[in-house]
């Protein structure tokens, strides 16, 4: 073992290094970032503990010892009077006691979705709770069929997931999100709307006017940690867009320049077929860079793009945490005054 930013594949932890100069160029430092390796000092204490935290988290890949089985399939476009919408099946399996049948079937727009985050979030304020894909992406239609086929796929992760977890599986809007008629989650949806926000907002007011005095370096380091990795991952995404796009003029130009050889080498019969020969590689490389475009798209941007609303959602969860310790520590100072109140009146009553 070489230390503990680095495993015996030789893996070098990326977080682990000294802060960047923000002035250099994002695809040079993402490099270097990637690259360096840390000074000596507290950078072994710091990925031990989180390699301790990474590894508390068990996974269970038994399906056997599974009693909660969710799909997301079977999308469908409607029409309303006023909007067009996609709605999608989500099946349930169960031998959960705590449904009326082992099996259900319910349609699901993405609103209900996002309805069944906030109720978790609201519910379990300290539990990790994944993210949603974005409502929009700036490349795709909302309606577009590579869109709704990554939403589809995401929204499904993010139902097995919550499924998957020994707290938030048992959760009370679970189980309504998974086994409510439409009608009876829209009257859940009206009774919780506008409650989120304002919680939100309340916890944004009392970070403004209060600094925590003793928060704990665990997590102090844990709130670093996320806030590197999700800057280094939004930077990652945008230069994989930035590339995109470059790849996407590149292969146009590639298209453009084939079909003009090709009439190239019909008028000029000595290098005919030189030419011919360009033009026919011309059309490779156009048909590669495709190939390589919608590898990206469909396998690297979807991950990343995942990642950086992970390191936003711990982000959300770290700042939850500083809400409640911070109301924590108010009412200890709350406390505090009352008894130095207390024995002021006693040392009068005395004196009296």
């Amino acid at each position: 073992m070489a230390g503990g930013d680095q495993n015996r594949d030789g893996f070098k932890d990326p977080l682990r290094m000294p802060s960047y100069d923000e002035d250099e160029d994002e695809e040079v430092d993402i490099v270097n970032f990637s690259r360096k390796t840390p000074p000596g000092g507290g950078a072994e204490s710091d990925a031990a503990s989180t390699k301790a935290l990474a590894g508390s988290i068990k996974v269970d890949t038994d399906s056997d010892a599974k009693d909660l089985f969710v799909t997301v399939d079977n999308r469908e476009k409607h029409s309303g009077n006023f909007d067009v919408y996609i709605t999608y099946r989500v099946t349930t399996k169960t031998t959960r006691s705590c449904f009326d049948n082992s099996e259900f079937a319910v349609r699901r727009r993405f609103q209900d979705f996002v309805w069944l985050r906030q109720k978790l979030t609201q519910a379990h304020p300290t539990h990790f709770i994944p993210p949603l894909p974005e409502k929009t992406n700036i490349r795709l239609s909302r309606f577009s069929t590579e869109f709704l086929d990554m939403r589809e796929t995401a929204l499904n992760s993010f139902l097995n997931r919550i499924a998957e977890h020994a707290t938030l599986s048992f959760n009370e809007s679970f189980q309504i999100f998974l086994t409510a008629k439409a009608w009876e989650l829209e009257t859940h949806r009206r009774y919780a709307k506008g409650l989120v926000s304002r919680v939100g907002t309340s916890v944004k007011t009392t970070a403004e006017s209060y600094r925590l005095r003793n928060r704990s370096p665990e997590f102090t380091t844990m709130a670093d940690y996320v806030d590197q990795f999700g800057q280094k991952m939004a930077s990652v995404d945008r230069i994989s867009q930035r590339i995109f796009k470059e790849q996407i003029e590149y292969q146009t130009d590639i298209e453009s320049f084939a079909p003009a050889f090709e009439l190239w080498s019909d008028s000029e019969t000595d290098v005919s077929d030189i030419l011919h020969s360009i033009a026919t590689c011309l059309e490779k490389c156009a048909d590669t860079t495709k190939t390589e475009n919608v590898t990206q798209m469909d396998e690297f941007a979807p991950v990343s793009k995942e990642y950086v609303l992970y390191a936003d959602a711990m982000k959300n969860v770290l700042k939850k945490r500083d809400a409640i310790q911070m109301e924590y520590e108010q009412c200890l100072d709350e406390l505090n005054r009352k008894k130095n109140e207390r024995e002021h009146v006693s040392c009068l009553t005395f004196y009296i």
